[in-house]
């Protein structure tokens, strides 16, 4: 068992991480289109509506997107069963969606021009509320394949919904020249598309029942609820970071920031992607070990193994993206944007000071009882998050934003250690996982230094020396887990 199940978490690795990297790939094709179509101020628009809708739909969901993923691991032996946790989360999040967002709309005169300065309700806004409807409807849907594991599904939509929008986007802003409007247009037609291929796909395989069962939402709510927190000031301390800047700075600042974030998203890509698939696989492996089946004496000895390589792969995907986001933004970018390279590698550096906060938040999300911390950390890294950036905008600009962000992560890291100390001290040593997160940030560094002497020129020589520095970081790990990576390969491709 434990050898399949390793072949399964790293098929399922390799699914969503290729799928979305690829899929982030085909993304950066449109950066050129926005940058020739959108002027920085919209572009900023654009990213301040994203932000909104974040952040409004993890209001809406209630938590479910995390409660899905740790439910069905304890009903898929009874399919009647999860055919109404689907349904009573699916029923749920419809009426109480439609009840918040006539809220926003009833009271808009009072938020709106705090959060959208200069902007007018209708139609960015009024779109806006819209999307952020029917993204949680489709966001939870996704988190249940992803919890159910499956892989090639999850990714097959992924790329339905991007090609979709892809198409709905040129048509809109580069035929019809409708701008950002016209984009957020496209997102709420497709995501609406996205929603009706949901109801087929659950009611075909019996795995939805039209209802609102008590005892599973009091269930759910109980497991959710405590998290809801924790993704909405997450979501909300992105945003306050884009109304700052806005606001402190201008919103061609905001649409410089949030190219570079679209480059220093990929890390987080990489790295939530390979969650999808190992998260559901860690809780089975914590099931097999609290309920000394015959692979309890291995479980923990699985994870840590798996969880360390995890963070050796995180840390070649951090080098390339870092290294080489010069020249993706000189190729992709127009002459204005240029200087948003600057910020990707500390950004990406933030991201992988983070890294370790999801192996260990994993314990929490397993524990029913612990859910609760999840909230407190959040909310206090957020609140620390919010100040720092509202002190610091000012005075550096974007840099001052990345920067209450890495403060903001080893805040919440020193929180959630001692809380899930008594579960994970068998299974994680904090002290490996700050040398995984830094060793490959050495290893950036070292790599980037020919490029703040050419900060707006592309030189192949730069990129010959990217490359021999990757391929050293590649040597290195390969000769410390050499016989752990020929075992992990060998599950990877006898899995099926």
């Amino acid at each position: 068992m434990a050898k399949g199940s390793i072949g399964s978490v790293l098929a399922n690795s390799v699914f969503y991480t290729f799928g979305n990297m690829l899929l982030k790939v085909f993304s950066f094709f449109l950066i050129p289109l926005y940058t020739a179509y959108l002027q920085p101020d919209q572009y900023g628009i654009l990213n301040l509506a994203s932000g909104f809708t974040a952040v409004v739909s993890c209001i809406i969901t209630m938590g479910f997107q995390y409660a899905v993923i740790r439910f069905y691991a304890d009903l898929k032996n009874d399919l009647s069963k999860v055919a109404r946790m689907f349904g009573t989360i699916i029923c749920s999040i419809g009426g109480g969606g439609i009840v918040f967002l006539c809220g926003l709309f009833l009271f808009r005169n009072y938020w709106c021009s705090c959060i959208f300065k200069g902007i007018d309700f209708y139609p960015v806004i009024f779109l806006a509320i819209l999307i952020s409807f029917v993204t949680s409807l489709y966001s939870v849907y996704q988190d249940a394949l992803k919890g159910m594991q499956q892989a090639r599904k999850s990714v097959l939509l992924t790329y339905v919904f991007f090609f979709m929008i892809l198409v709905g986007n040129i048509l809109t802003v580069v035929v019809l020249n409708m701008g950002a409007v016209g984009i957020l247009y496209a997102t709420l037609f497709v995501n609406v598309i996205m929603v009706g291929i949901m109801f087929v796909d659950l009611i075909k395989h019996e795995l939805f029942v039209f209802c609102i069962d008590r005892k599973i939402l009091k269930d759910l709510l109980k497991y959710s609820l405590p998290i809801v927190p924790h993704s909405v000031s997450y979501n909300i301390s992105s945003f306050v970071t884009r109304i700052i800047i806005n606001s402190k700075m201008s919103v061609s600042t905001l649409g410089l920031f949030s190219l570079a974030s679209q480059f220093g998203g990929v890390a987080d890509i990489a790295l939530s992607s390979v969650q999808s698939a190992f998260q559901p696989w860690m809780f089975n492996r914590l099931n097999d070990f609290y309920h000394d089946t015959n692979d309890a004496g291995v479980a923990l000895t699985d994870i840590a193994r798996m969880s360390y390589l995890l963070m050796w792969v995180y840390g070649l995907i951090y080098i390339i993206i870092g290294s080489f986001a010069q020249e993706a933004v000189l190729l992709m970018a127009s002459e204005s944007y240029l200087s948003s390279w600057l910020y990707v590698p500390i950004m990406v550096f933030s991201i992988a000071l983070k890294s370790p906060l999801y192996f260990y938040n994993n314990f929490l999300y397993y524990n029913k009882s612990k859910t609760k911390f999840i909230f407190i950390t959040t909310v206090i890294g957020s609140v620390i998050n919010i100040f720092i950036t509202f002190w610091l905008v000012p005075i550096y600009g974007i840099l001052g934003s990345i920067v209450a962000d890495i403060i903001a992560i080893f805040v919440r890291l020193f929180i959630v250690i001692p809380v899930v100390y008594s579960d994970s001290k068998s299974v994680y040593s904090f002290v490996k996982f700050i040398v995984l997160s830094i060793v490959p940030m050495i290893f950036m560094a070292v790599a980037i230094i020919p490029s703040y002497s050419n900060v707006e020129s592309f030189s192949w020589s730069n990129i010959l020396y990217k490359i021999l520095v990757i391929f050293v970081y590649i040597g290195c790990v390969s000769l410390v887990y050499k016989e752990q990576m020929k075992r992990y390969m060998i599950a990877f491709f006898s899995h099926k």
